[in-house]
């Protein structure tokens, strides 16, 4: 969900409470565009960034496209701490523990969404069932504890999740059932 906030003049806030949302913002330093996402800020100084939100989750994700922008969160005395991002920067903020993590990679995998492309490189299943559940609207159960350990690597593009649960079935050797937005997997 993404939400509009007033502002002082010139400024524009964005608010995201929950999600994920892909911006590209025009650089204009007289008029700074700001992200807010939960007790955090992003700071955008003219760039292409993803930034991935959801309440249910522990970490906020920010990568960057290119340009700059400026990760604004608050340590445990309630001081802000400045993080300056650079293209290709992949940062993760822990939400419980204040923490930050920062590193220059290759960030397609946390942008390919917004081009209707899903890539994992060696992705758990637990995250990948996460990032399907969303993209698809169903619900996966995992019956076998094991499955939920396993990695999975490649590209979805334009497959139904029928599909989807094929390439599965054939690389991880599972079984998947489809009841109409309900899908179960097991050895």
């Amino acid at each position: 969900a993404l939400a509009i906030e007033a502002a002082d003049a010139g400024i524009w806030e964005l608010r995201v409470d929950s999600g994920e949302a892909y911006f590209y913002v025009k650089k204009n330093m007289k008029d700074p565009f700001i992200v807010k996402v939960a007790d955090t800020k992003i700071r955008v100084l003219g760039t292409q960034f993803n930034v991935k939100a959801y309440p249910e989750e522990k970490q906020i994700e920010v990568a960057l496209k290119e340009g700059r922008v400026e990760f604004v969160s608050l340590n445990r005395s309630s001081d802000e701490v400045h993080t300056d991002m650079n293209p290709n920067d992949y940062l993760l903020f822990d939400k419980s523990e204040n923490q930050i993590n920062i590193e220059n990679k290759n960030i397609d995998p946390y942008i390919s969404w917004h081009q209707d492309m899903l890539i994992f490189n060696d992705t758990p299943m637990s995250d990948w069932s996460r990032i399907i559940e969303r993209w698809y609207g169903v619900k996966i159960e995992m019956l076998d504890e094991e499955i939920k350990h396993y990695h999975f690597n490649g590209t979805i593009e334009d497959e139904t999740v029928r599909d989807v649960m094929q390439i599965l079935e054939l690389t991880l050797n599972v079984s998947c059932r489809i009841d109409h937005k309900n899908i179960t997997i097991e050895k």
